[in-house]
């Protein structure tokens, strides 16, 4: 599997400017850590590989075949997206929520099986959230539609997985099971695009980022690109990288404007 960008662009008009002339490729088992403030494009970039804008300059591939072609059948095999604030059907149970996630997989007017129904049980235990299946969607906090919405994620089972700001909401312990498990589906052969506003949660993925800045963009190894530097005009604050014998490398915030 391979999901290649070839001179992808996007502005809402010609004094704003998001990204342009992307090129970029990411195969089986692979991280992008999408970063940025608010307004520089990351969940623009995310929607425009879900072909929800379907404005962007350039092309999309996944596996050779362009994005653009693809029914929203065929994308929803390829792709399994979660955003926070994602549009949830409220009047459904988790168990019923979960279960859309084999919904590519089905003909028209069939019915899914007992097969796919364990299916949903195991990601609910897995997420350790089956105690919540015949809970209402709109009961559940933000943090477990969350862990609710990968649960459907795994269900789908798609080779590319987008996830917008995972890790909103979600307490140090979820935190910690969510990073496990972006891990876990990385060795799986998937391809992980990582949207996130902290950067030790990308350090802690490795793989590759994706700085946006206003009218420009960085690219490459986790290690190379989030430097002190880049990191400090990214977010227009002082940033210090902190080096930790068990942990790894720790940004810190000083909160000093440039």
């Amino acid at each position: 599997m391979v999901l290649e960008f070839k001179n992808i662009g996007f502005s809402y008009n010609k004094e704003n400017i998001l990204f342009d002339h992307f090129s970029f490729s990411l195969k089986e088992c692979e991280v992008l850590n999408v970063l940025g403030m608010n307004g520089t494009g990351k969940t623009t970039f995310a929607k425009c590989i879900l072909n929800v804008i379907t404005t962007y300059k350039g092309a999309i591939f996944i596996d050779g075949l362009n994005l653009r072609n693809l029914s929203i059948r065929q994308r929803a095999r390829y792709i399994g997206y979660m955003g926070v604030g994602s549009d949830i059907p409220s009047n459904l149970t988790v168990f019923e929520y979960v279960l859309l996630g084999v919904a590519a997989e089905l003909n028209m007017f069939a019915v899914p099986t007992v097969k796919e129904e364990h299916r949903v049980i195991e990601a609910l235990e897995y997420m350790q959230c089956r105690h919540l299946r015949d809970k209402k969607m709109c009961q559940l906090s933000q943090g477990e539609q969350q862990m609710v919405s990968v649960a459907r994620i795994l269900v789908q089972n798609p080779s590319i997985i987008i996830l917008d700001e995972p890790m909103a909401s979600l307490d140090l312990n979820n935190q910690g099971k969510m990073l496990r498990l972006i891990k876990r589906l990385q060795k799986d052969n998937h391809i992980i695009i990582n949207i996130t506003h902290n950067p030790n949660h990308a350090f802690g993925l490795q793989g590759y980022s994706l700085l946006l800045f206003k009218e420009r963009y960085l690219i490459g190894d986790v290690f190379s690109v989030m430097t002190e530097k880049n990191l400090s005009d990214l977010y227009e604050t002082k940033v210090k990288i902190i080096e930790d014998d068990i942990v790894g490398k720790i940004v810190a915030i000083i909160g000093e404007d440039i």
